[in-house]
């Protein structure tokens, strides 16, 4: 029987790299659903989202999803996050609506938090500088966590063998985003002189399971 080390991430991991943790991205989301006045049925985002979904969900209108937006606007104020609030919600009467939309709206700040990220690379830097990428202490003499777990992983490793050491290893990810394959990808590349094409493809081919 072959040994598997099966590592377990939480928001904390991707923390570092920017991404909002439980409180923060639960207060985006509040905001997302409500204007300032409280009344979310003029709010674009709410409207472009409620209209995709009636298009999707036959039977339900999209004015129902803005009064679901507004439901969640305020019930986030009593939720401990919004993991939290869509487990209260799912599976009671009446609440499909409010689930659907908690989706789109996690979605939604999740997509716009990881566009402004510290893992953000552009066409002439294809892979972002500094400590993000590197083993070493970066800002406030951090070492980033994943690059801790891919040295120990990696290192004293020819590229022959790194195949086999991928796949010796597992992730269960409890984050909405894609930080980690993201940032896999970056330190495979950099560290075994890989395009991040190559890169990717070696770890999309890793044991990474995302539970949302």
């Amino acid at each position: 029987m072959v040994s598997r080390t099966v590592f377990v991430l939480g928001a904390g991991s991707s923390a570092e790299f920017g991404m909002p943790v439980g409180p923060d991205l639960a207060r985006r989301i509040g905001r997302a659903v409500a204007l300032s006045d409280g009344q979310n049925l003029d709010c674009p985002a709410v409207q472009s989202a409620a209209s995709l979904l009636d298009q999707e969900q036959e039977g339900v209108s999209a004015h129902e999803h803005r009064q679901a937006a507004a439901r969640i606007g305020v019930g986030l104020e009593h939720s401990n996050s919004i993991d939290d609030f869509v487990a209260q919600h799912t599976g009671s009467d009446g609440c499909s609506a409010v689930v659907r939309m908690a989706k789109v709206a996690i979605t939604s700040e999740i997509l716009k938090a990881e566009s402004q990220s510290r893992l953000v690379r552009n066409d002439v830097h294809p892979y972002p500088g500094g400590s993000i990428v590197s083993s070493s202490a970066g800002e406030g003499g951090q070492v980033p966590f994943l690059a801790m777990i891919l040295k120990r992983l990696l290192g004293y490793v020819s590229d022959g063998e790194v195949e086999a050491r991928l796949a010796s290893v597992s992730f269960i990810v409890f984050n909405y985003d894609r930080c980690l394959e993201q940032y896999l990808s970056y330190f495979l590349g950099v560290q075994r002189n890989l395009k991040l094409d190559q890169a990717a493809a070696r770890v999309s081919e890793m044991d990474i399971t995302h539970v949302y």
